[in-house]
């Protein structure tokens, strides 16, 4: 309920818009109205529709900027240390990948800030299993993706993928709204899976209406701050001033983001890796997530399961850049 009322506040200009329109056309339709008052009914529909427009997108630039200057000030902080003082690191190419194994390797949790969370699927989640499951100990994950129910941020996140995307690689899969949507819809999906199937894991979920340029994963050593056209990360130890500040910063985004009570699917089947379609369309209306039409759910259910590490510790300077 909280999170169909804040929709509903934050979509009030367009709301107002529609209903102008849908009231105009209904008086038009009665011949009520003048020809003057429907044509300015008209204007002002669409100057709510232009201010809608404008106000998204200036909350987009002014994220972008605000991130991307604060990645700028690390990396000439940490290119201008001197060697013996460095305190946040440039890693590049397959030292991130090594960055990351090291980082889930001892920590206790895990928390995330990003697009739709491919790396959590395909790594971190199975690896945050696999040690607490070894230790016998719980360990707690923290993941904000984008919420995959606003189209809006999941076509915006599309576009500026698609821009980032190497154009002489025909391999890779184009970013859509339509990917971008089920990816986000698949990394729930897995922390369903995992949370369910491990008493030991502790996941928390929060979905945002943001989208950031940069994806932050923080273990309890260290902070990997890495953006997709991937030819660099910063790496910040957990003795770093740094590493402080952004813990704040994320937990803040976090509380900021709607949250998703994993444990209402409960009561819905999920055994194996391989759940039905219908389980899955239960899974989500449960979680009030109800799958658009035109999402796949068995496209859901690779993303979920079987994405491939997009960070192998092998890889060159330009590896697959889908790991957000």
């Amino acid at each position: 309920m909280k999170h169909h009322l804040k929709r509903l506040i934050s979509e009030a200009d367009s709301m107002v818009a529609l209903g102008i329109a849908i009231t105009m056309s209904v008086l038009g339709l009665s011949s009520v109205t003048s020809g003057t008052l429907t044509a300015n009914a008209i204007l002002a529909t669409l100057g709510i529709i232009a201010i809608s427009t404008f106000r998204d997108r200036w909350r987009r630039d002014a994220l972008t900027e605000d991130l991307s200057s604060k990645l700028t000030l690390l990396l000439d902080r940490a290119e201008n240390m001197d060697s013996s003082d460095r305190t946040v690191r440039v890693l590049r190419g397959a030292e991130i990948g090594e960055a990351f194994t090291d980082a889930y390797q001892s920590t206790d949790r895990w928390m995330f800030k990003g697009g739709t969370g491919t790396y959590i699927r395909a790594v971190i989640l199975p690896e945050c299993q696999r040690i607490s499951r070894t230790r016998r100990r719980q360990l707690k994950v923290q993941l904000e993706i984008l919420d995959p129910s606003d189209e809006a941020v999941c076509e915006s996140y599309a576009v500026f993928r698609d821009s980032m995307a190497d154009p002489l690689d025909q391999t890779s899969e184009k970013w859509t709204r339509l990917r971008t949507q089920e990816e986000a819809y698949a990394t729930i999906l897995a922390a369903c899976w995992y949370e369910r199937h491990d008493v030991q894991l502790q996941i928390a979920i929060g979905l945002s209406r943001k989208m950031s340029t940069f994806r932050y994963d923080m273990s309890g050593s260290s902070l990997i701050i890495t953006q997709d056209d991937s030819v660099l990360s910063l790496l910040i130890p957990r003795d770093s001033d740094f590493y402080d500040r952004f813990d704040g910063e994320l937990a803040r985004s976090f509380e900021q983001s709607v949250t998703v009570e994993l444990k209402r699917t409960s009561d819905v089947p999920l055994t194996t890796k391989s759940p039905t379609t219908d389980n899955v369309g239960r899974i989500f209306d449960a979680l009030g997530l109800p799958l658009p039409l035109e999402v796949d759910p068995q496209r859901i259910i690779r993303r979920a399961f079987y994405s491939e590490n997009p960070y192998p510790q092998h890889a060159g300077d330009h590896y697959a850049g889908s790991a957000r």
